[in-house]
């Protein structure tokens, strides 16, 4: 299995922003499987919404941070891999 990362834009309407970008590390054979598995995922947040921008391989995004899930992440940190 290889590892992966996939940034969302977490969409929440009481931000002046409007949102943030957050990441999470996801496991998978193929890049495909991954986003197609996740793009199907269903979206459980309580309020605001969870889009899926982009999947990349773990190896590729050394510099990214995840920390826990859900922590918030700079635009500037996501820049380049948008």
């Amino acid at each position: 299995m290889t590892k992966f990362v996939a940034i969302y834009w977490r969409g929440n309407p009481q931000l002046t922003s409007g949102g943030y970008y957050t990441a999470k590390e996801v496991s998978g054979k193929t890049l495909e499987s991954v986003e197609r598995r996740l793009a199907n995922a269903k979206d459980d947040s309580a309020y605001g919404s969870m889009s899926l921008v982009k999947v990349i391989e773990r190896e590729n995004c050394k510099g990214l941070e995840l920390g826990t899930y859900g922590r918030k992440l700079a635009e500037e940190e996501v820049k380049e891999y948008l």
